[in-house]
C-alpha cells in the first residue's frame, strides 16, 4: 500500500531542542533574517551605519 505525501508550502522554522526533544518551534517569516549579533553588526556597517557601544558610566 502506497500512501501519498501531502503537499504544502515551503516554510522556515527555528527549533529549540533540549535533551534531544523539540521544546519550542517558531516560524520565520519571509521578511525576517536569522543570524548572530556579529552578522547583524556586519550588515549594519555595510549599509553605512556606525555601530558604537555606549560609554561606561564610570568614565563620564
Amino acid at each position: 500500500m502506497h500512501q501519498k505525501t501531502a503537499e504544502h508550502e515551503q516554510t522556515r522554522v527555528l527549533l529549540t531542542i533540549k535533551n534531544g526533544k523539540v521544546i519550542f518551534i517558531r516560524h520565520v517569516h519571509d521578511d525576517e533574517l536569522v543570524g548572530t549579533l556579529s552578522t547583524f553588526l556586519f550588515i549594519a556597517e555595510k549599509a553605512g551605519y556606525d555601530v558604537i557601544a555606549p560609554a561606561d558610566e564610570d568614565e563620564e
